[in-house]
């Protein structure tokens, strides 16, 4: 079966991002077993305050992965690589049952 993994690295007073929703903070010359984990996966999960924050990026982060983003904001456009679900009982569910490696629930927090 597959499984739903959340990976994030925090500060030590436990943030996640920058007010502004920003991880520039991470250092990017440690090893932290990320690009391991990122290979070990081919679906990743998104909230709606992760989705807007990413967007932002020069590229999304995730193109070479199938993305879900959980929310009743959006409306799924024609040409969007993203599926935008609003039921994550029946999202699970439909993951667990198809074949894949991972899922990663990736959670950007203010």
């Amino acid at each position: 079966m597959r499984k739903i993994t959340l990976f994030i690295a925090s500060s030590l007073d436990g943030y996640i991002a920058k007010n502004d929703g920003s991880v520039n903070w991470l250092p990017s010359n440690i090893s932290s077993g990320y690009y391991d984990f990122y290979k070990s996966i081919n679906t990743v999960i998104l909230g709606t305050t992760t989705y807007d924050q990413v967007i932002t990026f020069d590229v999304y982060p995730y193109h070479d992965k199938k993305s879900y983003v959980i929310t009743r904001n959006y409306n799924q456009k024609k040409d969007d690589p993203l599926q935008f679900v609003n039921d994550v009982e029946k999202l699970v569910k439909e993951l667990f049952s198809t074949p894949g490696t991972g899922i990663w629930l990736v959670v950007v927090q203010k």
